[in-house]
C-alpha cells in the first residue's frame, strides 16, 4: 500500500481482468431493440426522388404502396441494400381514405413539414420486441406521444410513434411472429428491383 502525503494509507485495490469487468450504464436501453427497421424521407415527388437515390446509392426498389396498389392517400417506395431500408413518401391529395399503408401519415403534417424543412427525414424506425410496451416505456420516461400503437391490417404488426426531435418521430415497429413481412409492411407490394448494389449493409447510427 502507498502512503498519502498526510501519512494515511490508501485503500487497497485489485485490478480486474477483462473477463470480470462489468460496466454499469444508467442510460442502458429500457426496451429491446432488434435493429433499424427503416428511415422515412418526406418529399414532394416520391417516385422521382426514390429513383435518384436508388441510382446514386445502389439501392434497388423492393416494395411500393401507391395508386397501383390501391393507396389513394400517398405514394411510398422502399429502397433496400442489405439490411438498410429507405422509405420515400409523398401525398397525392388531401384525403381521409383508409387506404394509406402508413396509418400515421397526415396530409397537413406533411405540408407543414415540407414548408418548414423541404425534403428531409420524417421518421427513424426501430424494430422492437413489442411496440406497445416500448411506446408505454418511452412515454413513461418522458417521451411526447405522436401516435399510440396501431395494429396493422395483417393482424400481426404493431406500429407506434413518439416525438424524437424537431419534426422527426421515432417509429416503433414489432411483428408478432418471427417471420418478418416480406413486403416491408402490410399494404406494400413487393417489387423485383434491378440494378447494381454498392454494398451498403446496415445503418450504424442516425444523427
Amino acid at each position: 500500500m502507498a502512503n498519502q502525503v498526510d501519512g494515511s494509507h490508501e485503500k487497497s485495490f485489485k485490478l480486474q481482468s477483462f473477463h470480470k469487468f462489468v460496466r454499469s450504464n444508467p442510460k442502458s436501453d429500457k426496451f429491446k431493440v432488434k435493429r433499424f427497421h427503416h428511415i422515412e424521407f418526406w418529399c414532394g415527388d416520391a417516385s422521382n426522388t426514390s429513383l435518384l437515390f436508388s441510382k446514386g446509392l445502389g439501392m434497388p426498389t423492393v416494395a411500393k404502396s401507391d395508386h397501383s396498389t390501391g393507396n389513394l392517400v400517398h405514394a411510398s417506395y422502399v429502397l433496400r441494400s442489405g439490411d438498410l431500408r429507405f422509405l420515400f413518401t409523398a401525398p397525392y391529395t388531401q384525403s381521409s381514405s383508409p387506404t394509406a399503408s402508413i396509418p400515421t401519415f397526415n396530409y397537413e403534417s406533411h405540408s407543414s413539414f415540407m414548408s418548414t424543412h423541404g425534403f428531409g427525414v420524417r421518421a427513424i424506425a426501430l424494430e422492437v420486441d413489442d411496440a406497445k410496451s416500448a411506446y408505454a416505456t418511452s412515454v413513461a420516461a418522458g417521451a411526447r406521444p405522436s401516435s399510440p400503437p396501431i395494429l396493422l391490417e395483417d393482424g400481426h404488426t404493431l406500429l407506434a410513434e413518439v416525438h424524437l426531435f424537431g419534426d422527426v418521430v421515432l417509429r416503433l415497429v414489432s411483428h408478432a411472429h418471427t417471420s418478418i413481412c416480406n413486403n416491408f409492411l402490410p399494404k406494400f407490394t413487393q417489387v423485383h428491383g434491378s440494378g447494381t448494389e454498392f454494398g451498403f449493409n446496415s445503418l450504424d447510427h442516425a444523427a
